[in-house]
């Protein structure tokens, strides 16, 4: 009874907290963001106190918050419905988008912990799924990878890489167009809410980062633990994201640039939850199409973390963080190193078997990018 207790409060916490509530203060003129709050709990930290490292508060840009208005009108029961239901068609049009088609590689994502964490939360993976897959289908246009683009680095900073990735692969119209509409999302998302909160936006996103730097399954959770402080393990991180990106421009086959890009953004950032997580599923859909092995590392996560009790029995987030960071570098050197085998074996018995590395050879366009759509 407490467990379903617990999951009935916690049922699409993060929507309504951080979303519908935006949306619902928008419609009724009132202040979107608690900085007061968030300010005294920054304060509390620095003086020594214990303060909160997770909460449910709207941190969204407005452009964000802009777009839960019409979920708003609707009671939260309603929204939450149809909140969901569009987050679990946003992923699974991000992976067709990808050429999945192998309907057991859909039911894995379904049965995986990311996934269904993040829909219960009612947080906004799957949607970055979208975006990505937008990307990869329309890489070679203008519009659509710039407005993808634009539309999930202006929900959620840390997929970046994604745009560093238009500029490696020499897509500059794409890039510099979507650098205009983000711009444009974001000054229009300002103005629709007579830029309410604007200029003390970028003091809640430092208190934000203040609090939850060093969490959940990142890099820095890790680094953290080990003594450093919060400046040293944000350094590391980008340092990392950085690596990946120069080893992603290196890289002549596009599904595995696309892939270490994606790889990168999740490395980057300081604070990485479970639910985050959807995004690995990206480079596997790119690099295994159809079923295999490689689907069950998601979803098998939860068993590894509780398997490792008997290593660290005190230490649940660390634990979590080195099973998903273990994950991420098996799939980073999978996309990166791994594949490369199967190249290299192919060049010196000169056949064809680039089925070892899972994906045909990439070559060039001779009509080069296409403008448009």
């Amino acid at each position: 009874m407490a467990a379903r207790g617990w999951a009935y409060a916690h049922l699409l916490e993060d929507f309504r907290d951080g979303l519908w509530n935006a949306g619902w203060s928008i419609l009724h003129h009132r202040s979107v963001y608690a900085i007061g709050w968030l300010d005294h709990q920054v304060a509390i930290l620095r003086a020594g106190g214990s303060a909160v490292s997770r909460f449910d508060l709207p941190v969204y840009p407005a452009p964000i918050n802009v777009a839960m208005v019409p979920l708003a009108l609707l009671p939260f029961g309603w929204a939450g419905v149809l909140y969901t239901a569009l987050n679990a068609a946003a992923m699974f049009a991000g992976l067709y988008l990808m050429d999945l088609r192998d309907w057991r590689c859909y039911a894995v994502v379904c049965a995986s912990w990311p996934f269904l964490y993040g829909i219960c939360l009612g947080e906004v993976g799957p949607y970055l799924v979208l975006g990505a897959g937008i990307v990869w289908r329309y890489r070679d246009h203008v519009v659509a990878p710039a407005l993808a683009t634009a539309s999930i680095v202006t929900a959620k900073v840390f997929p970046w890489t994604i745009g560093v990735w238009l500029l490696a692969t020499r897509r500059f119209r794409a890039f510099f167009v979507g650098l205009g509409f983000g711009i444009a999302l974001l000054l229009i998302g300002w103005a629709v809410v007579g830029w309410q909160g604007m200029t003390t936006y970028p003091r809640l996103l430092s208190d934000v980062s203040t609090l939850e730097d060093a969490s959940g399954d990142s890099i820095a959770r890790v680094i953290a633990w080990a003594g450093a402080s919060r400046e040293a393990a944000a350094i590391v991180c980008l340092l990392v994201a950085c690596g990946l990106l120069a080893w992603a421009w290196r890289v002549r086959d596009e599904r595995r640039s696309f892939s270490l890009a994606v790889m990168a953004a999740l490395a980057g950032t300081p604070v990485v939850w479970d639910h985050y997580m959807v995004l690995l599923f990206v480079p596997i859909a790119l690099m295994r199409p159809r079923f295999s092995w490689e689907w069950l590392g998601p979803a098998l996560i939860p068993v590894g973390v509780y398997c490792s009790l008997h290593v660290w029995p005190d230490s649940n987030g660390f634990r979590s963080a080195i099973c998903w960071l273990l994950l991420e570098a098996a799939i980073i050197v999978w996309v990166g190193v791994g594949l490369e085998r199967g190249r290299l074996l192919a060049q010196m018995t000169g056949r064809r078997v680039w089925r070892l590395g899972g994906i045909a050879p990439w070559r060039p366009s001779r009509d080069g990018p296409r403008s448009g759509w």
